[in-house]
């Protein structure tokens, strides 16, 4: 042989020593080498991702919860009473009164405050009161009454 030809064969028998290196020490053929290094998601055909399955025993718990609670929705509606427009007319209506009473007796109490004492100061903080029969009440009234003739009480201001 030559020595040329000697060479090359000898070459060609490093790349493969390389070669077999690389796939049995850097691979590990279990993808745990290249795992080890930050690659993610299947490194070895067949082989299952542990995040993934977690995810997916995950979904499943998600899947069987909302199942549960769309029954359970289901089963609430069937125990509603069949008049419940009627009724919630009535809770309105009273609601209305009481917030018009209520607002009535604030701005008298407000005027009289305002007479009484130092002006638009004992105004404000009137508003500023909490409890029973005070701008905050009544404004969480009117809330729950737009929400019973099914308008978005969280955007209504």
């Amino acid at each position: 042989m030559k020595s040329k030809q000697i060479v090359y064969t000898l070459g060609y028998i490093t790349l493969f020593c390389v070669a077999l290196y690389f796939v049995f020490g850097i691979l590990k053929l279990s993808g745990k080498g290249l795992s080890s290094m930050g690659f993610d998601g299947n490194i070895v055909e067949g082989m299952d991702n542990k995040r993934q399955s977690k995810l997916d025993e995950k979904l499943e718990k998600f899947k069987e919860m909302m199942e549960k609670m769309k029954e359970n929705i289901d089963n609430a509606s069937e125990s509603l009473p069949s008049n419940l427009d009627e009724i919630k007319s009535s809770i309105k209506e009273g609601l209305e009164m009481h917030v018009e009473l209520q607002t009535d007796s604030l701005i008298t109490m407000m005027m009289e405050q305002f007479k009484k004492k130092n002006g638009m100061n004992s105004i404000i903080k009137t508003l500023k009161m909490k409890g029973i029969g005070t701008f905050e009440e009544i404004y969480e009234i009117k809330k729950f009454i737009k929400l019973l003739d099914g308008d978005d009480a969280g955007n209504s201001d």
